[in-house]
């Protein structure tokens, strides 16, 4: 089994978790700086304080991520993709089981897609 964390608590993040479960990933904690946003998965602690979060990371070996934000333009998570992966976390992607992905699709690291998503013939995503 896999262990991940989510950098972002809200919508998207819901739609990763059922993604990633589905596929045997177990998540071990979420990030979110906002702190009035509620943890949407009772079995996982919610972090609010960067540097807690590092702290409990620090417990797991080999940890996946997702950036699970909004944002500008895409500006911000592909600045904390680059984060997290410069602290030696590996970014994944998830593809919802709803969604249809051409076989010759190439998907960029930490590409999400997601609910009834179509990905056709040729397309490549960037990071």
């Amino acid at each position: 089994m896999n262990n991940y964390f989510l950098w972002g608590a809200t919508g998207q993040s819901m739609v990763l978790y059922e993604a990633l479960s589905s596929k045997g990933w177990k998540l071990i904690g979420i990030y979110d700086r906002n702190s009035s946003v509620k943890n949407p998965f009772s079995s996982t602690p919610i972090f609010y304080d960067q540097e807690k979060f590092f702290q409990h990371l620090s417990k797991y070996n080999n940890l996946f991520f997702a950036v699970a934000i909004g944002g500008a333009g895409g500006k911000d998570r592909i600045a904390i993709h680059d984060l997290l992966k410069s602290k030696g976390f590996n970014s994944l992607f998830g593809v919802h089981a709803s969604a249809t992905v051409a076989s010759d699709a190439q998907l960029g690291e930490g590409s999400q897609i997601l609910i009834n998503s179509t990905v056709c013939t040729r397309v490549e995503t960037g990071r």
